[in-house]
């Protein structure tokens, strides 16, 4: 009984300085403990409880050797991630979540920026995922909280329309995949003017492309024809036609 009250009453801090490492381990009872890394300008944290013998670090390295992010392992004999990951810039501010099961992503997978909008973290990204496969919603988001793209996955492939926007929210880029297939793609000038139009076939060429200037007049058309050669048409500012190609493809 006093062994036990001695240990659960515990505050245990390691502390290792090195060539500007610091880490941390604190125990403060049979339930809980935390652990930290910092090194340089990186800075990782994670929280796990017992049992301890089911508890493993990893530390991922960026490629100039920085620690960046701390993995829970729950089963030591197969080197399997589990559990939830969770990685901190230097600031301590959030910068990444994700949830490991049994060695695979599942759920929603977020990185964050360096800072706070409107007194909370405030979301890069995010994405989701079904036993390591990318599935549903994937956001981008502009450092004012403004969307800036968003994708649909089905079971790893785009399907679906892809949009991208300025902050301000003028969308200026659009896609469409059908399974992992492109089918078109737009682009639109910043003052909301057609940049871009083309269509695509199964093996991914393009099919047909038309550009515009940037009031919105055709200066460009490119068609696939029949016979498999290419039309090329430029016209001027007024809608002529300058100048004719046909090429091979």
């Amino acid at each position: 009984m006093k062994e036990t009250f001695t240990f659960v009453s515990l505050i245990m801090i390691l502390i290792i300085t090195s060539c500007q490492q610091e880490e941390t381990i604190k125990i403060y009872s049979p339930d809980y403990y935390e652990y930290a890394y910092k090194h340089d300008q990186q800075f990782a944290y994670f929280k796990a409880k017992p049992p301890y013998e089911n508890f493993r670090k990893k530390i991922e390295y960026d490629k100039f050797g920085h620690p960046i992010s701390i993995f829970q392992y729950n089963n030591i004999r197969l080197d399997t991630l589990h559990g939830p990951w969770i990685q901190f810039y230097v600031s301590g501010n959030i910068r990444a979540s994700g949830y490991y099961s049994n060695g695979r992503k599942v759920g929603a997978w977020k990185r964050y920026f360096d800072g706070k909008l409107n007194g909370e973290a405030f979301i890069e990204s995010e994405e989701y995922f079904v036993n390591d496969i990318q599935h549903g919603d994937k956001k981008f988001y502009h450092e004012n909280g403004a969307l800036f793209a968003y994708y649909n996955y089905e079971m790893g492939l785009k399907d679906g329309i892809i949009k991208k926007y300025m902050p301000d929210g003028i969308q200026i880029f659009e896609e469409f995949y059908n399974k992992g297939t492109l089918i078109y793609q737009k682009e639109w000038y910043p003052n909301s003017n057609e940049r871009l139009y083309a269509e695509y076939e199964i093996n991914g060429n393009e099919k047909l492309k038309i550009a515009y200037d940037e009031k919105g007049r055709k200066r460009l058309e490119a068609r696939k024809l029949k016979n498999g050669k290419i039309k090329s048409i430029a016209f001027d500012a007024s809608g002529n036609i300058v100048k004719e190609e046909l090429w091979e493809e």
